[in-house]
Protein backbone atom coordinates (compact mmCIF):
# COMPACT_ATOMS: atom_id res chain seq x y z
CA UNK A 1 0.00 0.00 0.00
CA UNK A 2 3.07 2.18 1.01
CA UNK A 3 4.19 1.84 -2.93
CA UNK A 4 0.35 2.98 -4.23
CA UNK A 5 0.52 6.22 -1.59
CA UNK A 6 4.32 7.18 -2.75
CA UNK A 7 3.16 6.90 -6.19
CA UNK A 8 0.15 8.98 -6.10
CA UNK A 9 2.17 11.83 -4.22
CA UNK A 10 4.84 12.17 -6.89
CA UNK A 11 1.81 11.80 -9.37
CA UNK A 12 0.28 15.01 -7.64
CA UNK A 13 3.77 16.91 -7.72
CA UNK A 14 4.17 15.30 -11.56
CA UNK A 15 0.46 16.88 -12.51
CA UNK A 16 0.78 20.00 -11.23
CA UNK A 17 4.55 20.96 -12.35
CA UNK A 18 3.27 19.85 -15.65
CA UNK A 19 -0.23 21.80 -15.58
CA UNK A 20 1.74 24.84 -15.50
CA UNK A 21 2.66 24.49 -18.90
CA UNK A 22 -0.15 23.32 -20.57
CA UNK A 23 -3.09 25.68 -21.79
CA UNK A 24 -6.39 25.40 -19.35
CA UNK A 25 -8.15 22.99 -21.87
CA UNK A 26 -5.61 20.85 -22.25
CA UNK A 27 -5.31 19.44 -18.29
CA UNK A 28 -6.19 15.59 -19.23
CA UNK A 29 -2.51 15.38 -20.75
CA UNK A 30 -1.09 15.98 -17.60
CA UNK A 31 -2.95 13.19 -15.42
CA UNK A 32 -2.30 11.13 -18.51
CA UNK A 33 1.67 11.99 -18.26
CA UNK A 34 1.71 12.08 -14.40
CA UNK A 35 0.03 8.95 -14.58
CA UNK A 36 1.86 7.11 -16.65
CA UNK A 37 5.54 8.08 -15.31
CA UNK A 38 4.14 7.08 -11.50
CA UNK A 39 2.68 4.06 -11.78
CA UNK A 40 5.68 3.04 -14.46
CA UNK A 41 8.64 4.21 -11.84
CA UNK A 42 7.44 2.90 -8.55
CA UNK A 43 6.28 -0.71 -10.76
CA UNK A 44 2.67 -0.76 -9.42
CA UNK A 45 2.38 -3.94 -11.11
CA UNK A 46 -1.24 -4.63 -10.94
CA UNK A 47 -3.97 -3.29 -13.51
CA UNK A 48 -6.02 -1.79 -10.83
CA UNK A 49 -3.63 -0.65 -8.92
CA UNK A 50 -2.38 1.65 -11.55
CA UNK A 51 -5.96 2.62 -12.62
CA UNK A 52 -6.48 3.78 -8.42
CA UNK A 53 -3.23 5.63 -8.47
CA UNK A 54 -4.66 7.40 -11.93
CA UNK A 55 -7.68 8.33 -10.50
CA UNK A 56 -6.24 9.19 -7.20
CA UNK A 57 -3.45 11.73 -8.68
CA UNK A 58 -6.91 13.09 -10.88
CA UNK A 59 -9.07 13.87 -8.01
CA UNK A 60 -6.45 14.84 -5.25
CA UNK A 61 -5.12 17.31 -8.15
CA UNK A 62 -8.40 18.49 -9.01
CA UNK A 63 -9.14 19.09 -5.79
CA UNK A 64 -6.19 20.81 -4.56
CA UNK A 65 -5.68 23.25 -7.78
CA UNK A 66 -9.62 23.62 -7.46
CA UNK A 67 -9.37 25.26 -3.66
CA UNK A 68 -6.51 26.95 -4.67
CA UNK A 69 -8.75 28.70 -7.65
CA UNK A 70 -12.03 28.82 -5.46
CA UNK A 71 -10.27 30.62 -2.55
CA UNK A 72 -8.48 33.04 -4.92
CA UNK A 73 -12.21 33.79 -6.44
CA UNK A 74 -13.66 34.17 -3.26
CA UNK A 75 -10.86 36.81 -1.44
CA UNK A 76 -10.83 38.48 -4.48
CA UNK A 77 -14.88 40.03 -4.25
CA UNK A 78 -15.55 38.96 -7.91
CA UNK A 79 -18.49 37.21 -8.96
CA UNK A 80 -18.17 34.08 -9.67
CA UNK A 81 -20.35 32.66 -12.85
CA UNK A 82 -20.08 29.28 -13.58
CA UNK A 83 -21.85 27.50 -16.64
CA UNK A 84 -21.84 23.94 -18.08
CA UNK A 85 -22.09 23.44 -21.37
CA UNK A 86 -21.43 20.50 -23.58
CA UNK A 87 -17.76 20.66 -23.91
CA UNK A 88 -17.40 21.25 -19.99
CA UNK A 89 -18.70 17.87 -19.80
CA UNK A 90 -17.40 16.00 -22.98
CA UNK A 91 -14.04 17.64 -21.32
CA UNK A 92 -14.38 15.84 -18.13
CA UNK A 93 -15.77 12.02 -19.85
CA UNK A 94 -11.96 12.13 -21.76
CA UNK A 95 -9.87 13.44 -19.17
CA UNK A 96 -11.62 10.53 -16.95
CA UNK A 97 -11.00 8.14 -20.18
CA UNK A 98 -7.26 9.30 -20.48
CA UNK A 99 -6.56 8.64 -16.45
CA UNK A 100 -7.99 5.25 -17.13
CA UNK A 101 -5.66 4.69 -19.75
CA UNK A 102 -2.92 6.65 -17.96
CA UNK A 103 -3.13 3.99 -15.76
CA UNK A 104 -3.31 1.06 -17.92
CA UNK A 105 -0.19 2.01 -19.51
CA UNK A 106 1.66 2.68 -16.75
CA UNK A 107 1.27 -0.90 -15.12
CA UNK A 108 1.22 -2.82 -18.54
CA UNK A 109 4.88 -1.10 -18.87
CA UNK A 110 5.98 -1.70 -14.99
CA UNK A 111 4.86 -5.05 -15.89
CA UNK A 112 7.10 -5.01 -19.41
CA UNK A 113 10.13 -3.77 -17.12
CA UNK A 114 9.90 -6.48 -14.88
CA UNK A 115 9.52 -9.18 -17.25
CA UNK A 116 12.27 -7.81 -18.96
CA UNK A 117 14.90 -7.39 -16.24
CA UNK A 118 17.79 -10.09 -16.47
CA UNK A 119 17.81 -12.10 -13.50
CA UNK A 120 20.21 -15.39 -13.63
CA UNK A 121 18.48 -18.14 -12.05
CA UNK A 122 19.95 -19.76 -9.20
CA UNK A 123 23.00 -22.38 -10.32
CA UNK A 124 21.70 -25.96 -8.93
CA UNK A 125 24.15 -27.46 -6.26
CA UNK A 126 24.80 -31.22 -7.53
CA UNK A 127 23.36 -33.39 -4.77
CA UNK A 128 24.77 -37.13 -4.42
CA UNK A 129 21.99 -39.89 -4.23
CA UNK A 130 20.59 -40.94 -1.35
CA UNK A 131 22.52 -44.01 0.10
CA UNK A 132 20.23 -46.81 -0.37
CA UNK A 133 18.15 -47.64 2.68
CA UNK A 134 17.12 -51.24 1.78
CA UNK A 135 19.12 -54.25 3.22
CA UNK A 136 21.61 -55.16 0.56
CA UNK A 137 20.77 -59.06 0.35
CA UNK A 138 23.46 -61.69 0.93
CA UNK A 139 25.30 -63.03 -2.42
CA UNK A 140 24.23 -66.65 -2.73
CA UNK A 141 26.65 -69.42 -1.83
CA UNK A 142 27.37 -71.22 -4.67
CA UNK A 143 26.00 -75.19 -4.22
CA UNK A 144 28.49 -77.58 -5.92
CA UNK A 145 27.07 -80.21 -7.84
CA UNK A 146 28.12 -83.88 -8.56
CA UNK A 147 28.28 -82.61 -12.52
CA UNK A 148 30.55 -79.55 -11.10
CA UNK A 149 34.08 -79.91 -11.75
CA UNK A 150 36.94 -78.10 -10.35
CA UNK A 151 40.69 -77.86 -12.30
CA UNK A 152 44.34 -78.13 -10.82
CA UNK A 153 46.16 -74.68 -11.29
CA UNK A 154 49.55 -76.79 -11.39
CA UNK A 155 48.78 -79.26 -14.35
CA UNK A 156 45.03 -78.11 -15.63
CA UNK A 157 43.39 -81.66 -14.72
CA UNK A 158 39.94 -82.24 -13.92
CA UNK A 159 38.87 -83.09 -10.24
CA UNK A 160 35.82 -83.54 -8.32
CA UNK A 161 34.49 -80.62 -6.02
CA UNK A 162 35.18 -82.68 -2.99
CA UNK A 163 38.76 -83.38 -4.21
CA UNK A 164 41.89 -82.20 -1.75
CA UNK A 165 44.86 -84.01 -4.30
CA UNK A 166 45.02 -83.43 -7.77
CA UNK A 167 44.45 -86.96 -9.76
CA UNK A 168 46.42 -86.17 -12.09
CA UNK A 169 49.78 -84.59 -10.38
CA UNK A 170 49.65 -85.48 -6.80
CA UNK A 171 49.24 -81.90 -5.70
CA UNK A 172 47.30 -80.04 -3.50
CA UNK A 173 44.09 -78.47 -5.28
CA UNK A 174 42.98 -75.75 -3.47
Amino acid sequence: MGQVINAVICGFVIAVAIIFFLPANASFLAYFLASIIAVYFFGVKERKDGILVAFAIYIFTEWILGSITLTGFLTSNETISFTVDQWMLLSQIYTTLFVLLGGILGSELANRKRQTATTFPPTPIPVPPPPSTLPVPPSPVPVATSEEKKFCRYCGGENKMDAVFCEKCGRKVA
